[in-house]
């Protein structure tokens, strides 16, 4: 797997869980059997930090990369939606609120 770290700015950080390592496959169509990481478009997520995070795909890019506003909400959106039963932010602001009720 190729492996981006994620950098975000400090206004957007990344949140965690209590299953902070997420795995994402987009064409996964039953969630109660896990593919793993052999599916070509999987994505392997896990938060660093509240402004670093790791994403490794199979088709993906290598390094160390600046992300916007909007790819941290989507990343924050699947680690919250992998979550057993919390979700942990390093700030109170309404992006929580808006990423757990995905």
């Amino acid at each position: 797997m190729k492996w981006a770290f994620l950098i975000s700015e400090p206004a957007f950080p990344y949140i965690t869980s209590d299953a902070p390592v997420s795995i994402y496959d987009p064409d996964q169509t039953d969630p109660s059997i896990w593919y793993g990481y052999e599916k070509r478009r999987a994505r392997f997520i896990f938060p660093i930090n509240r402004n670093l995070c790791l994403e490794a795909t199979w088709a993906g890019k290598e390094g160390y990369f600046h992300v916007d506003r909007d790819a941290v909400f989507e990343t924050n959106a699947l680690i919250a939606s992998h979550a057993l039963r919390y979700v942990f932010s390093p700030t109170q602001y309404p992006m929580s609120v808006r990423v757990a009720t995905f």
